[in-house]
């Protein structure tokens, strides 16, 4: 990245990817950035992941717990981190890969984002996570520790999934659940209100069905959906998708 001043104007030249938010590009080639429009600059501090080059985030303005001069987490490029608001990025956590972090959202740890994830809301991502695939998680949402969602899963509400749950395929966590431990849920399921899913638990409907999980169930250990069957009348429904 090469900088320079123009008209007492910062100045910093783009690839060509062209990754513009703020400001306009000019006849040399350089990029005016709008002057203090900018919560965040990209550093020079980048690292090679994945076969993709990040870079670390600075803090151009105080907002939020974030101070002027901060260093934060990395990014590809600034698409993956909004302006905006308060959303910010923090440790060695990385966004990247066409991901978005925006409103008021939380990235710490050594969380990943990538492959068109979304988060946005008052949702925080710490630990471990790994959030990809289309994924989208906001409102007050809290993901942390190994947790891995994927493949257009969606988590909002005031929801948590946490230790070494894994989630993907369609599933909706949401209302005041709790998925956590070693609980695996995908395939079209939903869970909500104050429902718990933990153990070793691992949640399947199929036939593009819907499996709802609902009110104060609790699930937890080697119990089976056979086991869902039998106890249709606790807060779980099966409908149609």
């Amino acid at each position: 990245m090469k900088n320079k001043t123009i008209n007492n104007r910062n100045i910093t030249k783009r690839n060509s990817r062209g990754y513009v938010q703020h400001g306009y590009f000019k006849n040399d080639g350089y990029f005016e950035d709008g002057g203090n429009n900018k919560k965040y600059t990209l550093t020079d501090n980048c690292i090679l992941f994945e076969g993709t080059k990040l870079y670390q985030i600075k803090a151009l303005k105080t907002f939020g717990d974030v101070n002027k001069g901060d260093l934060g987490g990395y990014v590809e490029d600034e698409s993956n981190l909004s302006q905006e608001n308060l959303c910010w990025i923090y440790d060695y956590a990385k966004v990247y890969d066409n991901a978005t972090i925006s409103e008021n959202a939380k990235i710490s740890g050594k969380a990943q984002i990538f492959d068109n994830a979304t988060i946005s809301g008052n949702a925080k991502i710490s630990g471990k996570s790994m959030i990809c695939h289309n994924v989208e998680i906001y409102d007050n949402a809290t993901v942390y520790g190994n947790a891995k969602i994927y493949e257009k899963a969606k988590v909002y509400g005031n929801a948590k999934v946490y230790g070494n749950a894994e989630i993907y395929d369609y599933v909706e966590i949401f209302g005041r659940a709790e998925v956590y431990e070693n609980a695996t849920v995908y395939n079209y399921t939903k869970i909500f209100d104050n429902a718990r899913i933990f153990g070793c638990i691992e949640v399947d409907y199929k036939l593009h069905k819907v499996l709802e999980i609902k009110g104060n169930t609790i699930i937890c250990d080697n119990e089976t959906e056979q086991w869902f069957m039998e106890k249709n009348g606790l807060g779980i429904n099966h409908s149609d998708w």
